[in-house]
């Protein structure tokens, strides 16, 4: 199929346009997308209290949260209490609080020994919560929002793509012109990595609009179709009714185990991941369990109990959902790889990784076709933006696992300098693209430094934790072992690409060596 002259001229122009004004920050967003998926394996790695060698994880619960808590009664009555990461091992258990009067705490608790915490490492949340652009503290559900609109405009990007080149997907999908000018080399490795990524990036385009998006859709909704109701909403969209208010009346509940083990009876094949309780100590607590449920393909599940006696009020099992929750099952479970197991993860992290290599060559398309020789400013501002900033959030990544084994976990502010390092690191890279003498020299820079901080973090864990690389792997803890051999990896790949920049031949890499000339 061949568009018409004016309808590719068109398509092309949305497409080109659309690409380059969010180019930027869906790479980063991609990136930080890529270890998003192994948030499990993250968390189990980054806290070295979950990294004992041969210590059982099968502790009760109950202890250790009830003593958790204990530390923040004095805020006032609890609203709401959450455990997650029941299913991340021996990595201490988070327990999140909110209070009466509006406050919010995180404990981390070691369930073996019932040892209170201060949060100590967030490099996993942190990189989940970027990937959608959240941050809870200061602009809430602003930020998933912009996230949510930038899936859209990708989705665009994504569709005016196929539309301009549908009558050669086939051989696109292999051909590289090596001998060929720089600017049609640059066209056939992003013309590949998107050709071969496309369904990947559909799916993540579309499902993260979707899961970014979905507060907002369900208030409107709410307002239009339940008249402002969400008891009435929540009771056709799950099924059930909301909680009920608190009665002021005290009464003790069952303990965590107990209640996780009613859920496991009650929903079959359930792997419970978080524990959840609302009005603790109230006569109308509410509790919930859930987690992913074996045997139906991304499948998930939850029960929700009287506290106090255990008694079932709900359960959401794939055999009973409904229209809705099956497209929330499928949107949350296609956009982190709910399936396939480590395999899959895999897989899409390598596809991942190939968007990221999809959207710079875009802007350097971009670049070449606008402005072979430089000439703009303007021009010469994105070539170095597309430098320092889309390969310099590897650098930011990369200080932010180093900065975790280099900085003692003792320290009080040892999260704060992981955040601090990664931003650091960020401002740091597209600095120095922007005042590099040759863009191949920013290139090499920006990914030798990469590298070399990917590389670092596996070696300085040898200093810090005796579950260190080798002996992860004796012990059989690969969690951990996981985690440092993806960024050694990681690390050798971007190495690799900096010493190739260097000896790419000039008909590569003249186009990343055209020196700035005066303002057209």
């Amino acid at each position: 199929m061949k568009l018409p002259p004016r309808a590719f001229v068109t398509f092309w122009d949305v497409h080109a346009w659309a690409g380059v004004i969010v180019a930027l920050l869906v790479n980063a967003m991609f990136f930080a997308g890529v270890f998003a998926l192994f948030r499990r394996e993250i968390t189990i790695w980054q806290d070295v209290c979950g990294h004992a060698i041969g210590a059982p994880c099968d502790a009760p619960i109950d202890p250790a949260v009830r003593g958790a808590l204990a530390t923040m009664e004095s805020d006032g009555p609890l609203e709401l209490y959450y455990v997650s990461g029941l299913d991340y091992g021996c990595a201490p258990l988070p327990v999140h609080v909110h209070a009466a009067g509006g406050a919010e705490h995180t404990r981390l608790v070691d369930r073996r020994s019932g040892e209170v915490l201060p949060e100590r490492s967030v490099v996993a949340s942190f990189l989940v919560y970027f990937h959608f652009l959240y941050e809870p503290s200061v602009i809430g559900l602003a930020g998933m929002y912009v996230a949510g609109l930038v899936a859209w405009v990708l989705l665009l990007v994504l569709v005016t793509g196929v539309l301009i080149h549908l009558k050669d997907l086939v051989r696109q999908l292999h051909r590289v012109r090596h001998d060929a000018k720089p600017r049609v080399v640059w066209s056939d490795l992003h013309k590949v990595a998107g050709v071969m990524g496309i369904p990947f990036q559909v799916s993540m385009a579309l499902t993260g609009a979707m899961i970014c998006i979905a507060g907002l859709v369900f208030g409107l909704w709410t307002e239009v179709l339940f008249e402002g109701d969400a008891a009435r909403a929540a009771r056709v969209t799950e099924g059930h009714d909301p909680a009920p208010p608190a009665t002021g009346e005290a009464r003790e509940e069952r303990s965590i185990d107990a209640l996780i083990a009613d859920a496991r009876d009650v929903v079959p094949g359930l792997r419970p991941s978080f524990f959840m309780v609302e009005h603790p100590g109230d006569a109308a607590a509410i509790a919930t369990v859930g987690g992913r449920v074996d045997g139906t393909p991304l499948a998930y599940g939850d029960a929700h109990m009287e506290a106090a006696t255990g008694r079932v009020i709900h359960a959401w099992s794939p055999r009973e959902e409904r229209v809705l929750q099956t497209v929330e099952r499928w949107t949350y479970g296609l956009h982190f790889g709910w399936f396939g197991g480590l395999a899959a993860r895999w897989l899409y992290a390598l596809l991942g990784l190939a968007g990221c290599v999809t959207i710079l060559s875009g802007n350097w398309i971009w670049i070449e076709r606008r402005d072979p020789q430089r000439a703009r400013r303007s021009t010469h501002l994105l070539e170095r933006l597309t430098i320092g900033s889309g390969l310099g959030v590897a650098c930011a990544v990369g200080a932010m696992f180093a900065a975790n084994r280099a900085v003692p976990v003792s320290w009080d502010a040892h999260w704060h300098i992981e955040v601090g390092a990664f931003f650091a690191a960020w401002t740091i890279a597209v600095g120095f693209a922007l005042v590099a003498p040759s863009a191949r020299v920013a290139v090499r820079g920006v990914l030798a430094t990469a590298g070399a901080m990917f590389v670092a973090t596996p070696l300085l864990g040898v200093a810090c934790t005796p579950l260190h690389l080798a002996a992860a792997i004796r012990n059989g803890a690969w969690s951990v072992a996981a985690v440092d051999l993806g960024l050694l990896v990681l690390g050798l790949a971007c190495v690799a690409g900096a010493v190739a920049t260097a000896r790419a031949p000039s008909t590569v890499s003249a186009a990343i060596d055209v020196p700035r000339e005066a303002d057209a």
